[in-house]
Order: structure tokens, then C-alpha cells, then sequence
């Protein structure tokens, strides 16, 4: 079984990742998770995250503002990311 980070909450893990084709095939394997990593810019917000995700014409729902915390908390479990204000 493969090594495990706890993430947040009781059941949320993230597999340890040790080599760098783990971690780009990780990264690829969530579409969200991918978006997130490929648009992340120095200063932005989640929500600034989800308006890209959005696009001009669609809303912004309650669901996008959840799949990218969760893929921001992933990516910062992987130390890929650094939350500069948690």
C-alpha cells in the first residue's frame, strides 16, 4: 500500500509522492487539479482561480469554489504550492 500525507479532515489523504514522473502524472490525472496548477499566478485568491475556471459568460457555482480549495489543499500537501496567508 502506498505511503499516504494526511490532508484535511478524517479521511482525506494525498499519496507521498517521491519522483517527479509521479508527481507530473498525479498532477494530470485531475482536470481541476491540472487547471489549477497551470493558471496559479503569484497573489491570487481562490476566487480569482474560479473566475478563470468560470469564464466571462458562465456563473460561478458553489461546486468550482470547492474542487479548487480541495486541488489548492492538494497541491500545498505536495509542497508544490505555498498558501501565503492560511
Amino acid at each position: 500500500m502506498p505511503e499516504k500525507r494526511k490532508l484535511y479532515g478524517k479521511s482525506r489523504t494525498v499519496p507521498v509522492l517521491k519522483t517527479s514522473l509521479e508527481m507530473l502524472s498525479w498532477i494530470k490525472r485531475a482536470k481541476i487539479r491540472k487547471f489549477v496548477f497551470l493558471n496559479l499566478r503569484k497573489g491570487m485568491l481562490p476566487s480569482d482561480i474560479v473566475g478563470l475556471l468560470a469564464g466571462e459568460d458562465k456563473r460561478k457555482s458553489a461546486s468550482y469554489y470547492a474542487q479548487v480549495s480541495r486541488a489548492l489543499a492538494e497541491l500545498e500537501a505536495q509542497k508544490l504550492i505555498r498558501c501565503l496567508n492560511p
